[in-house]
């Protein structure tokens, strides 16, 4: 882990100037985090530690080529968290290609799709799953895949998808601080295919003055689980 860690750290601090010449762009972040509880525990069980530092590596890798018009992206997540309360996680958030034509895109791949633009309740943003290890509040989101088409004209774009792959929402461990009373099981499906169930989705928008409008429509499993009682 400490090699993997200075390696990352590595990349992210070099100089980049011949990479971009070549059409390939590395960029990145690292962060530290430090969560600080000034109360004990609200449920029996969960560790009584305060102090919750956390370390998380975002690097991303870009190559163009083609006139711009082809695109390779892999952003790959990993948070690093030595507290053992069970937020220690990666993840791949993207890894796809980019192919644009005149007035089409198509994405083939992992990637992220933001649906939405009041940053309080994201109703319709629905494409990708919740990370609710990294963040209990939505913020964070799992790289989806998908196939992504989109159209551009007057009308407006429009963006059909294909979800070939349905991404279970994970849950902190039942000891671990901001986790809730009750240890949660892994996922039934309503669909007989369970996570391999192919999810599709359509969306329209079109921007007049300072007006944006959009019709949404998503026909698969549902991101957001309904909690079911499983026993006493």
């Amino acid at each position: 882990m400490k090699r993997f860690l200075g390696f990352a750290m590595g990349l992210l601090l070099a100089q980049s100037g011949y990479a971009s010449a070549q059409g390939l762009t590395f960029s990145g972040s690292v962060s530290g985090e430090l969560r600080y509880f000034m109360r004990p525990p609200g449920f029996v069980g969960q560790t009584n530690q305060r102090l919750y530092p956390s370390l998380t590596v975002t690097p991303r890798l870009a190559y163009d080529w083609n006139g711009g018009n082809d695109r390779l992206v892999l952003e790959p997540f990993l948070r690093l968290d030595s507290s053992g309360n069970g937020r220690g996680h990666g993840d791949l958030r993207e890894a796809f290609w980019l192919h644009s034509g005149q007035n089409w895109s198509l994405t083939t791949g992992i990637s992220k799709v933001f649906w939405g633009v009041t940053e309080s309740r994201k109703l319709v943003d629905i494409i990708n799953q919740d990370d609710a290890l990294e963040d209990i509040g939505g913020g964070a989101k799992l790289g989806q895949p998908m196939v992504n088409l989109s159209l551009f004209g007057n009308f407006g774009t429009l963006d059909l998808f294909v979800l070939p792959l349905f991404r279970e929402r994970q849950f902190l461990a039942s000891g671990a601080r901001l986790a809730g009373p009750f240890a949660i099981n892994p996922a039934v499906y309503t669909s007989s295919s369970g996570a391999r169930n192919v999810d599709f989705a359509a969306r329209w928008s079109q921007s007049l003055g300072s007006w944006d409008f959009a019709l949404s429509r998503f026909r698969g499993t549902a991101r957001a689980p309904r909690m079911v009682v499983a026993g006493p």
